[in-house]
């Protein structure tokens, strides 16, 4: 899958989106508005919305691609998924992919470090960069030094303004003692809210 790499900045060491979420979206007056997605963002609106999981080994392996070639500098030691927000469905597109590129890259994966322990509305709704902050806060739980002097990637689908990257990027440096983190997330949109 054609990708193009987005630089995504933040209290990490290093982030990357694997590409914008879309391409163009332009409005009409007869259908409204018309939305190209990238190939990477067409793959993760199927199989993220539409629950279409034959997208899941396209984007796993072009996400572990990607991650093969930074692993040498990286030295990751765990790949931490992002906790899903909405828990309803019936997997997990983050945590499924999290585990698919740590099985194709031999990086372990740790589903039960961090946790989500409050449930927040969905951030893409709310323009406020404040309140996005403060409706994240204290939202995420794990153990004292659970990760101490450990090289971790914190791995998302979606990057949008980059607060829920932040506050579990914060976590995971000050709470849980991780030497460095890494961030990569499958695609980046145009506009931060």
């Amino acid at each position: 899958m054609e990708i193009h790499p987005q630089c995504l900045q933040g209290c990490w060491t290093e982030g990357w989106a694997l590409d914008l979420h879309t391409s163009s979206s332009r409005h009409t007056f007869t259908a409204g508005w018309l939305t190209e997605r990238t190939p990477v963002g067409e793959a993760l609106y199927h199989y993220k919305y539409e629950l279409n999981r034959e997208y899941l080994p396209a984007l796993a392996d072009t996400a572990a691609d990607f991650l093969k070639k930074r692993l040498p500098n990286w030295r990751i030691d765990l790949i931490l998924p992002v906790p899903p927000s909405d828990t309803s469905r019936p997997f997990q597109p983050v945590e499924e992919l999290a585990c698919k590129i740590g099985a194709i890259t031999g990086v372990p994966v740790a589903l039960q470090v961090l946790r989500k322990v409050r449930p927040t509305s969905q951030l893409k709704e709310i323009e406020d960069a404040d309140r996005r902050r403060a409706l994240l806060e204290g939202a995420f739980y794990m153990a004292p030094h659970a990760l101490h002097g450990l090289r971790v990637l914190i791995f998302d689908d979606l990057y949008r303004s980059g607060e829920t990257l932040r506050a579990v990027c914060e976590m995971v440096l000050q709470r849980g003692r991780a030497a460095q983190v890494y961030v990569l997330t499958l695609t980046k949109t145009r506009s931060k809210r």
